[in-house]
Parts: structure tokens; sequence; C-alpha cells
């Protein structure tokens, strides 16, 4: 595999990230709470009005007992992501509300799959230099995030299919944003947790981007993050080869949603012209 620019571009990233950002996902509220049935929470949330339903799973969001339960029920958790996409598609919902259901349905897809720890591993880069030696490969730098509970490829899969879809919220999630404006987000979330994980998101959509090739179908770009997985994983049969101008920055460009994220976060820093090289 070729050496890439990336560690000088990643390493700023993470640093502009981390200044200020407290480490995310470290919610224990409910732990001590039974388990949690998700069909018959699932189907109770769905049946409320917007805005009610939306502050109620925002409150089970902190609750690993849920999101283990959700992670278990497909059907539930699809039912519940198909209930934020008609919110955030709704002309006649409130801006808050869309905005909020875009970022639970980001947390599902990234809680869900075990992304979060990965999100916390973020801070263990910068105590690593070896990892963000100039000239490094890109796969040293995300075998670093890897979470030490993931044990198979599978799982992996799982995780970095679930940044891919959050990405994609992100993306949307942006363009309901001014970045001119820090009051066009119309929700109670933190404008510096919002960045660090679409930005980790957009990374990681962009590294399977490159393997499978701009033009990749959906099933194509699946099968990149599976052998994606596999190469963090230490599968020496992984099929995934970055390219020599791999550029993690690559599509968060002036005028996309991510782009108004980051700016409006204070990260424009990261910029010399959108996401250029």
């Amino acid at each position: 595999m070729k050496k890439t620019a990336l560690s000088g571009i990643l390493l700023a990233a993470l640093v502009l990230m981390l200044s200020g950002c407290a480490e995310l996902f470290t919610f224990n509220l409910f732990d001590g709470l039974e388990q949690v049935n998700a069909a018959r929470t699932v189907a109770d949330i769905t049946e409320k009005p917007a805005s009610e339903g939306l502050e109620e799973l925002d409150d089970l969001m902190d609750s690993d007992n849920f999101v283990d339960s959700l992670a278990e029920d497909p059907e539930s958790k699809e039912a519940l992501l198909d209930y934020l996409d008609k919110i955030a598609s709704d002309p006649e919902a409130e801006t808050g509300d869309r905005q909020t259901a875009l970022i639970l349905s980001a947390d599902i897809e990234i809680k869900t799959t075990g992304g979060d720890d990965l999100v916390n591993n973020v801070a263990g880069l910068l105590t690593d230099p070896s990892v963000l030696e100039e000239g490094g490969e890109p796969q040293d730098l995300f075998t670093a995030l890897v979470p030490e509970e993931v044990e198979s490829s599978e799982e992996m899969t799982a995780m970095l299919l679930g940044f891919m879809d959050a990405a994609a919220t992100f993306e949307a999630l942006g363009n309901t944003l001014d970045p001119n404006d820090p009051d066009s987000l119309e929700t109670d979330a933190t404008l510096g947790d919002l960045a660090q994980t679409a930005l980790i998101s957009s990374i990681i959509d962009a590294a399977v981007t490159d393997i499978a090739g701009e033009t990749a179908t959906k099933e194509e770009r699946e099968a990149a993050a599976g052998e994606l997985a596999k190469l963090l994983m230490g599968d020496d049969t992984a099929n995934a080869n970055f390219s020599e101008t791999f550029n993690p920055l690559s599509g968060i460009d002036e005028g996309t949603g991510v782009y108004n994220i980051l700016v409006l976060s204070g990260l424009e820093g990261l910029f010399g012209g959108g996401g250029e090289e």
C-alpha cells in the first residue's frame, strides 16, 4: 500500500476537534434500569407527536440498556429510523424537531454498532507518536481507533457501515444550517460534539469511497467497507488499497453540510479552501 500525507491532515483535525471537546459517549444515567424491551418502547415512541417522541428518545439514547436492546432488534431499529426520517423530511415540522431527528438518527447508527467506543478512542491517537508519524500508512491511523471490544471483521464492518450512514445524516443536518449563524442550530445539541462525530463519520466514509471508487454502487461500497474492516482487523486476505492521493477531508468543501457543521464549531482551520489538498 502506498503512503500518503494522511497523518498530517488527520492530526490537525484531531487537535482541533479535541480542543474544547469532551469525551462524547460516557453516559451512564440509566445503567441501573432493567433490560428495556426495544419493540414495546419503539412502538410507544413512534405513536407520539414529534416533539414528545423526540424528547423521550433523546433521554433513552443515554441508556446502555436501551441501546443494547435496540441493537439486538433490527426491526425495531428500522422502525425507529423510519419514524425519525419522516420527521426530518416533513416540511411542516419545526426546524428544531427536524434537526433533532437527524441528530438522533446518527446517534442510533453509531451507538448500536459500537461506534461510540471508536469516537472516544480519538484522544488516544494524540498519545501515540508512532501512529501519527508523517508518511505513515492510512490503515495505521484507522487501526489505532478500533475499540478493543471488536473481535471480528463482521463487527468492524457493521461499525463502519454505521458511520457511513451517519455521515449521510450529518450532511443532511448541515444542510439545515447557516455557517454564519450559530443560532441556525435550533436544538440543545453541542456544536463541538456534533462536529467531532460528523468529522470522524466523514473521514471513514472518505476512506471507503477511496477504496471503492467515486462511482461505486451501494453494494460495492458495502463490500469495500468489509474489506477495510478485514484490513483493520489484521486479515491478510483484505483487498483494501488506498490511493496515493487519499485525502480524509475530501468531499468536505464549502457549501456542503458537514462543512457547515465544522465551521459553526470553529473548525474552519481544517480548511485551506475546503477539502482540497
